[in-house]
C-alpha cells in the first residue's frame, strides 16, 4: 500500500507513461533525459506489479495459499536470464513446467525450447508488432548469454581460473553483460511504449555519438558490478561482514 501510495504521487509530477503518445516529443530529447526517462519506464512498470502481485499475494499467503514471490526490483538485476526468473516467478514456472521442460525431455535443443516458451510469451501478451520485437530481443539476448556461460564453462572456466584472479574475471563478465543490458532495456521499451518509442531508443543508443554510447555502456557496467555483488551476497548468505565488505570494494 505505501509504494501504491508513491505512484500516485509521483504520477502527479512525473509523466513517463503518457509520453508514450508523443514520440515526436521524445525524438527531441536529448541523450541524458531520454536514458532518464526509459529508467523511470521501467521503475514504474515494476512499482505497478510490486502493488497488484503483492496485494494477490499477500491475500494467498493470509490464507496459507503459497503463492509466488513478487518481484525483485529491475534496477539490481542484470542479466536477463534472471529477470525472467525473478519479475514474473508464477510466469516464469509455468514457462518452466509446461513448455521449455517438456521440450527438452522430447530432446529438443534448448535454444529451440528456449525459441517455443518465447513463442508462448508472444502470444500470451497479444499479437502485435511491439511484442514481437520484445520477445525476439529477449530471446536473443538470453540465448546469446546461454551460450557464452555454456562456452565459458566447457572452454574458457579452467583458463581464467588459473590466469586472473576473482576480481578481473567479474570485471570482464560485466563488461560482456552491458551491452547485452542495453539492448535488453530497449526491448522493454518496445513493450511499455510502442514500436516508435522503441524505435527512438534504438536510434539514439546505436546510431548516436560514439561518446553518449561509451557513457552508457559505462553508466551500465557499474549497474552490472553493483548488481553482481548484491546476487553474489544473496547466494552467500554467510558470508562475514568483513568478508562482504572486502567484496564490495572489489567492486
Amino acid at each position: 500500500m505505501f509504494w501504491w501510495l508513491v505512484i500516485e504521487f509521483l504520477l502527479h509530477y512525473i509523466y513517463s507513461s503518457l509520453l508514450s503518445y508523443y514520440p515526436a516529443y521524445v525524438q527531441n530529447l536529448d541523450s541524458w533525459t531520454l536514458c532518464g526517462y526509459g529508467y523511470c519506464m521501467g521503475q514504474f512498470f515494476h512499482l505497478k506489479y510490486v502493488v497488484s502481485y503483492g496485494i494477490s499475494t499477500t491475500l494467498a499467503k493470509f490464507e496459507n495459499i503459497p503463492a509466488p514471490n513478487t518481484p525483485k526490483c529491475i534496477g539490481r538485476i542484470h542479466l536477463y536470464s534472471d529477470m525472467w526468473r525473478y519479475f514474473d516467478s508464477g510466469l516464469y514456472t509455468f514457462l518452466r513446467s509446461y513448455i521449455y521442460v517438456p521440450l527438452r525431455k522430447l530432446k529438443l535443443p534448448s535454444y529451440l525450447a528456449s525459441f517455443f516458451s518465447f513463442c508462448f510469451v508472444y502470444v500470451w501478451h497479444g499479437l502485435a508488432k511491439d511484442i514481437m520485437v520484445w520477445a525476439f530481443l529477449n530471446y536473443i539476448c538470453v540465448t546469446i548469454e546461454s551460450a557464452f556461460r555454456h562456452y565459458y564453462e566447457k572452454y574458457l572456466k579452467q583458463w581464467c581460473e588459473r590466469t586472473l584472479n576473482y576480481d578481473w574475471r567479474q570485471r570482464g563478465a560485466c563488461m560482456l553483460a552491458a551491452p547485452l543490458l542495453a539492448v535488453s532495456a530497449i526491448s522493454n521499451f518496445y513493450f511499455f511504449a510502442g514500436v516508435d518509442i522503441g524505435n527512438i531508443f534504438f536510434q539514439n543508443v546505436f546510431g548516436g555519438s560514439t561518446k553518449s554510447l561509451c557513457v552508457l555502456l559505462f553508466a551500465l557496467y557499474c549497474c552490472c558490478q553493483i548488481s553482481s555483488y548484491i546476487k553474489k551476497q544473496e547466494e552467500l548468505p554467510t558470508l562475514t561482514k568483513k568478508t562482504q565488505m572486502t567484496l564490495c570494494l572489489n567492486c
